[in-house]
């Protein structure tokens, strides 16, 4: 990385990083909101707050990336905060469909009805709300073994981003052996599946990168948005 314009600023309060805090704080911030639909009288306004912390938190990862470029304060901190909020946002907006579901199942439904489990409709409702805390908490856990496994490769290869795995400085693009490393000290560079490389192809602007970016982004979101639908379009 190149050396900040400012030196005066410590690098945590790099403007990049204090938008990453933000967005963490938003992600949980969400969580609290999420809690508050089933559980007060006005649930469109807890759920339209939800949305606005993942939709500004989404907005602040777009733009952090070019404020860092733009300002010179990129830093390996700013590096790890970007994927850490990645994370833990995702992991926010599937923890609330979580929380949706689980309490809109133990209401019955999403318009609060009593449930009958003796009732064969309602059993299937009941089927119905437990299908997304499982997807949930399996999509959550993915996500935090995909980021360990990544920074693991990342360090194995010697790099400052997981993005840049695969990427070649002039070594061998053979893919690296475990047991051995490069005169430098280094590994050989691992080429990527086809698949990654169609996903990351134009920076994401391709159908696969944006049928990439929904799922990361948008698919929790729009799953806890389906679980609340009734009162939505009341």
């Amino acid at each position: 990385f190149l050396p900040p314009r400012n030196v005066s600023v410590p690098i945590p309060l790099f403007i990049p990083n204090i938008l990453c805090y933000i967005r963490i704080i938003l992600s949980f911030l969400s969580i609290i909101t999420a809690v508050y639909v089933n559980t007060t009288a006005r649930p469109l306004l807890y759920i339209f707050t939800t949305s606005s912390f993942w939709v500004l938190a989404s907005f602040l990862d777009y733009i952090d990336g070019k404020i860092a470029r733009s300002l010179n304060q990129c830093s390996e901190l700013g590096a790890l905060l970007d994927i850490i909020a990645d994370n833990i946002l995702r992991g926010s907006s599937w923890m609330c469909v979580v929380i949706a579901s689980l309490l809109s199942s133990s209401s019955g439904n999403c318009n609060k009805e009593p449930m009958d489990k003796s009732n064969d409709g309602n059993e299937i409702i009941n089927h119905y709300y437990t299908f997304f805390p499982i997807l949930g908490i399996i999509l959550i856990s993915v996500e935090w073994f995909t980021m360990l496994s990544t920074q693991i490769l990342k360090l194995k290869e010697n790099k400052d981003h997981w993005k840049d795995v695969g990427q070649s400085d002039g070594g061998n693009d053979d893919e690296f052996d475990n047991d051995n490393s490069n005169s430098d000290g280094k590994f050989p560079e691992a080429t990527p599946p086809w698949f990654v490389q169609k996903v990351f192809a134009n920076n994401f602007c391709n159908i696969l990168g944006v049928l990439a970016m929904y799922g990361l982004f948008s698919c929790g979101m729009i799953t806890f948005l389906h679980i609340h639908r009734d009162m939505i379009l009341e």
